[in-house]
């Protein structure tokens, strides 16, 4: 492995290649290694995350998913049309000056706003579960059919096998 310099000098560009000290390069097998292990551990969040709405939801079949991304997507629109009217009524306080109710309605507001944001993420998990469902489905569905292919070809490499042994 090799360092690339390149240096700019005015209208004058020079590469030259150094060959990196143990110290440079242990620090980029590090650097990797550490930016590899962090997408693998987002991902395994990712799958834990999902796998626990599914047991806290009992969802086992697609028709069970979608009824409850379904669910979430009505309490979703629900919540955010609560928020924008608790908002207008926020503003109407502030213009009447009655800071009381405003400063009421700001603490609704970011209650709802951080009910919102679980009822997004839920509804992202599902729409991802159905995404790796479906390439999973089709995962699957192609190893049968490679499985099913190599059956069918192996009786005719036996029968070439026993011409050949009977030559």
């Amino acid at each position: 492995m090799f360092v690339v310099f390149v240096l700019k000098f005015s209208d004058n560009v020079s590469f030259y290649v150094q060959e990196p000290s143990s110290r440079e390069y242990a620090r980029r097998i590090k650097t990797d290694f550490v930016e590899f292990l962090r997408e693998d551990i987002v991902k395994m969040e990712k799958l834990d995350a999902e796998t626990l709405l599914l047991g806290k939801a009992q969802i086992s079949t697609m028709e069970d998913l979608l009824r409850y991304k379904s669910d979430l997507q009505s309490k979703l629109d629900a919540a955010e049309q609560q928020r924008k009217d608790l908002r207008n009524l926020e503003r109407s306080y502030a213009r009447k000056h009655d800071s009381e109710q405003a400063e009421q309605c700001s603490a609704e507001v970011a209650e709802l706003t951080k009910e919102i944001k679980k009822l997004r993420k839920n509804i992202d998990l599902c729409d991802d579960i159905a995404l790796r469902s479906a390439q999973t489905r089709e995962e699957l569905e192609w190893i049968i059919e490679q499985q099913e292919q190599s059956r069918e070809a192996e009786p005719n490499v036996q029968r070439d096998e026993k011409a050949d042994r009977q030559r």
